[in-house]
């Protein structure tokens, strides 16, 4: 009985623990709501209640493709921008927007 007990309560513990790396936040939905932001770490949630997103901090660079422009004279102008993209927030929003699987289309 005693043994029962504790097998689900370490099940229920290692369910419950998330790693949110250094570049990451974590936001935490309680049954589909915004409870609160996590920071880097070893975090626990309750399990089958709780869902951690991780959101990624990092800078994201993309490489858009070579423009050309011609001018009066008959050199060729061509133009690369890169494009960044910098999440500063946890919102549910961006929450939405960062974990798509393409931004641009």
């Amino acid at each position: 009985m005693w043994v029962t007990a504790i097998i689900v309560i370490i099940v229920l513990i290692a369910m419950g623990m998330r790693i949110v790396q250094q570049y990451e936040r974590g936001v935490v939905f309680r049954l589909g709501r915004v409870v609160g932001e996590k920071g880097a770490g070893l975090r626990l949630i309750i399990p089958l209640v709780d869902q951690l997103r991780k959101v990624n901090m990092r800078i994201i660079t993309l490489a858009i493709n070579t423009m050309s422009a011609r001018g009066q004279d008959p050199e060729v102008y061509r133009n690369t921008t890169p494009l960044m993209m910098v999440s500063e927030s946890t919102d549910p929003s961006v929450v939405e927007l960062s974990t798509g699987s393409t931004l641009l289309g």
